[in-house]
Parts: structure tokens; C-alpha cells; sequence
């Protein structure tokens, strides 16, 4: 009977146990809940505190007449701004710093065509870090939200690298979101200066510092006198470099180091000392000399000087001078020239590019090998004039068809030179494309040159870039040259040209240049064929005459379309004049999206010309 009592009251205290047990299950569940909806309502009320933020400025690149920047804040979707060509910006000045959060933006034509672009913030519009890139969906007029990490900043840019129609950039409205915090609402700027003096006093300028937050972020670079505007509580780190024969001793408050830090209560002016050596050279020369392998000096030799980023900045030929900066590095690069070959520098580098770094005035030489001359053949004009097409579909489905037509008319017409521009994406794109390697394959398999579309916009467009692009059509696709878009036409795009086409050259490629218009005779040597007329409808023949005529045939070309029908007698004209050409009758912004009704028609004229 006892033990029975004990194993009852054992049974009831284990059933006790396990129901505590649950209760703090319960417990703990409930907490974790709370602690979900808690930090879920902390996400929505930080969510909630971005608004649209006030704009002070607005600015951009350049604008279509009527079609303003300021159009993109005035509320009306039924205003723009527009501006045409790829890399086109329009920046959003907010006035004070702030912690943005998205971007919206209404597209014009937003429900007809895509837009490729990007949105980079700065603190100074000196340097933009970019936070967003992508396409727009192409399926509406309105407003399209584009969300980021937030960012403290001053300034968003949305830079538009052209869309499925065209090299436009056109905004209907921006609407940038986020919020201040009580320091930035209530901000007050004031200014720091650096500037830099030798041991005596005396004013030194140039000096190159940088300007840190105390997180390490960099806000600004320059030169001294450098003036920077911060906010008042804020501390900021100063760094000077030394330069030449410069070299940092102390700041004026005694302190050793190139770094220090200082703390805005005012407008404050702090400075650099420096001990100064020898006497520099501020702007030492580079001379760039060319003789054979006895040391006798040649002239002429064609001569490339750049910076240490690539940018070229003098071009010309041997005995060549250019006048640089102490202590920067820059690269020279010189060519051949009918039979003299490029052997090597005075230093024995045998690479026809060397760097040269400067800190006083320095001469390098190239040594050339003369070799043999042979017999150079009389020119005989070209009485060929051949076809060409942009052929700008893409090559699947429906888009292989007009593919396929140009194949089976070079197939009909074996003898007849037929040159294609093909285009991935407004140029080589980011990855190969199978589709058209095969493409391309079946094109050269029936005799067709091939040239890869390339933009350089009217040479402003990085070199660079330019020719990473020209490498990668060489890397990934089997072409036979480059078709140059938007190929400038002013004198003083010149070297840029000349740089241009030595670069494809030494590729190996062809390059047909499309200036869209006639083309100084200083130019002519910088592409192997001019595009020198496109447009609509037909035109005077005779702009082909005059200056051209000296040169083979073969160096010029014309495109036209928004010809409905073919005029076959301007055809037959204009064939003593240019070395190909292309008649169509498709319509802008698609005017060469398809094969023209009557291309057999033009082939059997050129054809029969032959």
C-alpha cells in the first residue's frame, strides 16, 4: 500500500516536470516571436523612412534642344531630358549629404524599348563609385524602382549606355529615396585647407594630398592648395606625398608624421613643411630618336607617347619631343615603316614599347634594321565595287533568314567581293555568343569578309576600351576586321584615329571607318575604307568626286537607306566612285534589321559590272 502511494506520487511529479518543460517551450517560442515582429516593425519603419529626397541641382552631359535636365524633376511625364550617345549622364545634385536608399525612373518610350545603364553616387562629382547597373524593363512608361545598399552621398548620376532602338539616353522623371539623419539635416560645413611651404616659409605648391574620413574613406585628392568642405564636429585625416626632390618634414604644429588628423569646430588652414634638395626639373623633356644599326639617324618613324593609364598624349614622328612631368612614368611605342623594322633601344630592350620614368631631361633611341627593298609594283585602279551589309540581325530563327539570303547571294555571285558588319550587342557585348560564331563560320565559309561592329563616339571613347573591345571580337569570334562607327571627322581627332587604326593593324585587321560624312584628306590613311555618305534616299554623286579620285576606289563607301525602290543607273554611276556599297529601304531606328526587297537586283548590277 506505501510503496503504491509513492510510485503514484512519483508518477504526478514526473507529469508536473514535463509540463513546466512545455510551458518553457512555450515561453521561449513566444519570445522569439516577439523578437521576429519586433525586429520585422524596426525593418518596416526604416523602410518607411525613406522618402523622396529635395533636389538642388540637376545637370547632365549635354541635351536635345527642348529636352532640358531639369525636365526630370518637374513632375510631368510628358517632358524629357534626351541626349544622344552611349555613356550620356544626367547627375542629381541633393545639396547635403544623405542616406539614399533607391532610384526610381520613368523611361521615355519606357513601354517600347529597353535601356542599358548604370547609377553611380559621389561625395564631390570628382569620383563616382558605381552602386546599380542593369536594364529597364521595356514594358512601361511609368515610374521603374531600382533598389541599392544604402549609401551616404551628395550626388547620383544615372549614366545610359543606349537601348534596343538607339544610342539615346531619354528620362522622363527621377525620383531619388531616402532619408537624413538629425547630423545631416542640421549639418555645418566648414572648410579645410592644406597648403605646403619649404623649411624658410616660402609658399610650395603642388604637393598631392589626400583627405580621408574617420572611417577611411577617401573624400578628396589634389594638389596644394587643396580646400576641402566637411561638417563641423567632424575629424578628418590629411595625407601629403613628397614629389621630386621634395620631401616631407613636419607640419606646423610640430607633428612628424605625412598623417594627421583634424577635428572642423572652425574654418581651418593647416600646413606641410618640406625640406628641399636639389634643384628639380618640374617639366623635364623626352626626346625619342631613331637611327640604324651603324647609328646613323633616320627620321620619320611613327611614335606613340602615353601615360601610365594608357591615355595617349603625344603622337608624331622621329626626332620626337614631348614635355612630362617629373617623376611620372610614361610609355613609348614606335612602328616600322616600309622596309624599316623596329630592332631595339639603346638599353637593349627588344619590346618596341618601353616606360620611361622622368626625373630629368632623357633621351631613348630606336634602332631600326634596313631591310632589303624589292620592286614596287604600278597601283591599277580598282574595277571592282563590291557588296556590303550591316547585317545587324540577330542570327536564329527569323533573324537567320536575311543571314541566310546574303550566303546564297554570294554563292550565286562567287566572284563578287561582299563585306558584313555583324554586331552582337552595339559591339562585341560581355560573352561570346555561340549563335553567331556559327553564324560567322557559315559566312566566311562562302567567301564573305567579316568585320565586328565598334562604336568609339566621334573619338571620345577611352583607347582603352576601344581596344579591349577590338580583343575581344579577336578572342572570341573569327572576324576579318572591324567596321568603326561614329568615326570622327575634326582634325583634332586625328591621333586618335591614327592610334585607332595601328592598333587593328597590328591585329591584323581590315577597317572600314563610318565618319556618316566626307572626311578631311589628312584622315585618309587612318582606315583602309571611309563610309563618307549615309543617309536617306539617294544623293549627288558628284560628292564623291573631286579629291577622292586620287586614291583607288576601294578606300570609300556609302550606305543609304529609306529607298523604297533601286535606281539602277545611280547604282551603276556611283560604282566608278567607291569600292562597295549597300542600298536599302528599311526605315529608321530599324533600317538595317532586314535584307531590302530588291538586293538580288543590286548584286546582279555589280555583278554584271565586273
Amino acid at each position: 500500500m506505501f510503496a503504491a502511494i509513492v510510485m503514484n506520487f512519483h508518477k504526478k511529479s514526473l507529469d508536473w516536470n514535463r509540463t513546466r518543460r512545455r510551458l518553457g517551450f512555450v515561453a521561449i517560442a513566444i519570445v522569439l516571436i516577439a523578437a521576429l515582429i519586433s525586429n520585422g516593425s524596426t525593418q518596416l519603419a526604416s523602410a518607411a523612412s525613406c522618402v523622396v529626397l529635395p533636389v538642388s541641382k540637376v545637370t547632365a552631359v549635354g541635351n536635345e534642344v527642348e529636352s532640358d535636365p531639369e525636365n526630370v524633376i518637374d513632375g510631368k511625364l510628358n517632358s524629357r531630358w534626351s541626349n544622344e550617345g552611349r555613356g550620356s549622364w544626367i547627375n542629381i545634385d541633393l545639396g547635403k549629404l544623405a542616406n539614399v536608399c533607391s532610384v526610381d525612373i520613368a523611361w521615355y518610350k519606357g513601354n517600347m524599348r529597353q535601356n542599358t545603364f548604370a547609377i553611380s553616387h559621389s561625395m564631390d562629382t570628382k569620383s563616382y563609385s558605381q552602386i546599380f547597373s542593369g536594364k529597364s524593363s521595356g514594358t512601361t512608361t511609368s515610374f521603374e524602382r531600382y533598389d541599392f545598399a544604402d549609401v551616404i552621398t551628395k550626388h547620383i548620376r544615372i549614366t545610359v549606355n543606349g537601348n534596343t532602338e538607339n544610342n539615346w539616353a531619354s528620362i522622363t522623371e527621377i525620383k531619388v529615396y531616402g532619408y537624413f539623419t538629425s547630423a545631416q539635416e542640421n549639418a555645418i560645413s566648414n572648410t579645410l585647407t592644406v597648403r605646403s611651404v619649404d623649411l624658410s616659409g616660402n609658399t610650395i605648391t603642388g604637393m598631392y594630398t589626400t583627405i580621408r574620413s574617420s572611417s577611411g574613406t577617401v573624400l578628396q585628392t589634389g594638389f596644394t592648395p587643396l580646400t576641402f568642405t566637411g561638417n563641423a564636429g567632424s575629424t578628418y585625416s590629411v595625407t601629403v606625398s613628397d614629389y621630386g626632390q621634395r620631401k616631407f618634414d613636419h607640419w606646423e604644429n610640430g607633428a612628424e608624421g605625412r598623417t594627421r588628423t583634424v577635428t572642423l569646430s572652425k574654418d581651418t588652414t593647416v600646413t606641410a613643411y618640406y625640406a628641399t634638395g636639389a634643384p628639380i626639373i618640374a617639366n623635364p623633356e623626352l626626346t625619342v630618336r631613331s637611327v640604324d644599326l651603324s647609328g646613323n639617324t633616320i627620321t620619320g618613324m611613327y611614335t606613340t607617347i602615353r601615360s601610365s593609364s594608357g591615355t595617349v598624349l603625344q603622337t608624331g614622328f622621329t626626332p620626337l619631343t614631348f614635355t612630362g612631368n617629373a617623376g611620372s612614368t610614361y610609355s613609348v611605342t614606335v612602328s616600322d615603316y616600309g622596309q624599316r623594322k623596329f630592332d631595339h633601344w639603346e638599353n637593349g630592350a627588344e619590346g618596341r614599347t618601353r616606360t620611361v620614368t622622368l626625373s630629368k631631361d632623357t633621351t631613348v633611341t630606336a634602332y631600326y634594321v634596313i631591310e632589303a627593298t624589292s620592286p614596287v609594283p604600278t597601283p591599277q585602279p580598282d574595277k571592282i565595287t563590291g557588296v556590303y551589309v550591316p547585317l545587324y540581325m540577330y542570327p536564329s530563327s527569323s533573324g537567320w533568314t536575311h543571314w541566310q539570303k546574303v550566303i546564297n547571294e554570294k554563292n550565286a555571285h562567287p566572284e563578287l567581293p561582299f563585306y558584313v558588319t555583324i554586331n552582337p550587342n552595339s559591339g562585341a557585348g560581355s560573352f561570346k555568343d555561340s549563335n553567331f560564331a556559327t553564324g560567322i563560320s557559315k559566312l566566311k565559309a562562302a567567301d564573305i569578309t567579316v568585320l565586328g561592329y565598334i562604336a568609339i563616339d566621334y573619338g571620345t571613347r577611352s583607347m582603352s576600351s576601344v581596344r579591349a573591345e577590338i580583343d575581344r571580337y579577336t578572342n572570341w569570334y573569327d572576324i576579318d576586321g572591324i567596321m568603326v562607327d561614329e568615326f570622327p571627322n575634326k582634325v583634332a581627332n586625328l591621333d586618335y584615329a591614327k592610334d585607332l587604326y595601328a592598333y587593328a593593324k597590328s591585329k591584323g585587321l581590315y577597317v572600314k571607318a563610318n565618319p556618316g560624312t566626307d572626311i578631311p584628306e589628312s584622315f585618309v590613311n587612318t582606315a583602309d575604307n571611309f563610309s563618307i555618305s549615309e543617309g536617306s534616299g539617294y544623293f549627288d554623286i558628284n560628292k564623291l568626286a573631286g579629291w577622292h579620285t586620287k586614291y583607288e576606289k576601294s578606300k570609300w563607301s556609302f550606305t543609304r537607306h529609306s529607298t523604297p525602290s533601286l535606281d539602277e543607273d545611280f547604282v551603276e554611276e556611283a560604282a566608278e566612285y567607291v569600292g562597295m556599297m549597300y542600298v536599302t529601304d528599311g526605315l529608321s531606328p530599324t533600317r538595317y534589321h532586314h535584307i531590302p526587297h530588291y538586293f538580288d537586283e543590286m548584286v546582279d548590277i555589280l555583278d554584271d559590272l565586273r
